[in-house]
């Protein structure tokens, strides 16, 4: 058994591939014309989740041109992502124009997902998503512990001692024989 060496592996999967080469680039003349990116996602996200998300150009004649997350050596698209410079503090970026949303739901609590998206060969177009995010994906288990829970357990048994208190209050009383009615 021989072993590969790290440099024969890069090789190998640098030539296997499928995303554009790294000299890769618009044509100027493509990006003088575009005047405006809109990104398009879903709604919503639960945190930990991936989700999609297309990228369009809007050229200065109102024309539409989307960018392409496949690269075909053959047929070059005209906008790849990775023309794109993409970021968020709240989802991570991922290599074919995709995110997938941080898992801890308190980083998407206030803000949702932000995720930005700026054109790399003109930094000035720029647009920005927010997703909000959905919790109902998540477990909803509640623990307690220490004096914190006994507190809570306290609570609650008065609360329903309270209720249970006033709807036997409430009840009408049954006379029973030579018992006298309280005033």
């Amino acid at each position: 058994m021989t072993r590969s060496s790290p440099i024969c592996i890069a090789l190998v999967a640098a030539a296997c591939s499928h995303g554009p080469p790294p000299d890769f680039a618009p044509d100027p003349g493509l990006v003088e014309q575009i005047r405006e990116i809109r990104m398009a996602t879903s709604a919503s996200a639960c945190p930990g989740e991936t989700f999609g998300a297309q990228y369009t150009a809007v050229l200065n004649d109102g024309a539409l041109v989307s960018f392409e997350s496949r690269y075909d050596r053959q047929h070059p698209p005209r906008l790849h992502v990775s023309f794109l410079e993409r970021r968020s503090d709240e989802a991570t970026p991922l290599e074919g124009g995709a995110w997938t949303a941080d898992p801890d739901a308190l980083t998407s609590a206030v803000t949702g997902f932000r995720l930005t998206a700026s054109l790399k060969a003109k930094p000035s177009i720029t647009t920005t998503a927010v997703l909000t995010p959905d919790y109902t994906c998540m477990p909803h288990a509640f623990w307690f512990r220490g004096a914190g829970a006994f507190i809570w357990t306290s609570l609650l048994a008065r609360a329903e001692r309270r209720r249970s208190l006033r709807a036997g209050a409430a009840a009408p009383r049954k006379q029973t024989q030579g018992a006298k009615q309280p005033r």
